[in-house]
């Protein structure tokens, strides 16, 4: 489960009973692979196939793609953990934009917070919400959390989906 924050969220994404999900930024895959039980389909999405991805559940599609540039698979959800904010202002409305058309639902967790190195856009929560409302007014801010209990590294959650009760 290393380097995927994404696993810790598998109940929440299937509450909404997809058949095909989408995983922006699968990286290691092992959030495509945790699901694939559970799920029809996956495509797991990135610019490159990791080594640790390799080995996947026949179910489990890898599709390279430039998600800035390339066409991204349809699903009943797409969904993506610490990817969004490693991309550039300039291309993060596209990507948005593809996210949100590729799938009628929606579930991102997006790290607001400079990590020093490869966070290129970083927004505080408010800010996420209202780039997402622009192509998914149903979107809404789930959840805010402080990674690692850290109030300097905000985590937001958005999506349209509604998590079951605790």
């Amino acid at each position: 489960m290393a380097n995927n924050w994404l696993v810790a969220e598998q109940a929440v994404i299937l509450s909404s009973k997809p058949k095909t999900v989408v995983e922006v930024g699968c990286g290691n895959g092992e959030f495509s692979r945790a699901i694939a039980g559970s799920v029809r389909k996956v495509y797991a999405v990135d610019w490159a196939l990791s080594p640790k991805f390799v080995e996947r559940p026949q179910n489990v599609l890898f599709w390279k793609a430039d998600i800035t540039k390339d066409k991204i698979p349809s699903g009943d959800i797409t969904c993506s953990a610490d990817v969004l904010e490693h991309f550039s202002a300039e291309d993060l409305t596209r990507v948005v934009g593809k996210c949100a058309t590729s799938s009628p639902l929606q579930y991102h967790v997006i790290a607001c917070y400079d990590d020093g190195h490869s966070h290129l856009t970083v927004m505080p929560p408010g800010a996420w919400l209202a780039l997402w409302w622009r192509f998914c007014p149903g979107a809404r801010l789930i959840r805010i959390d402080c990674r690692r209990n850290r109030p300097d590294q905000l985590v937001c959650v958005i999506g349209n989906i509604t998590p079951p009760s605790p």
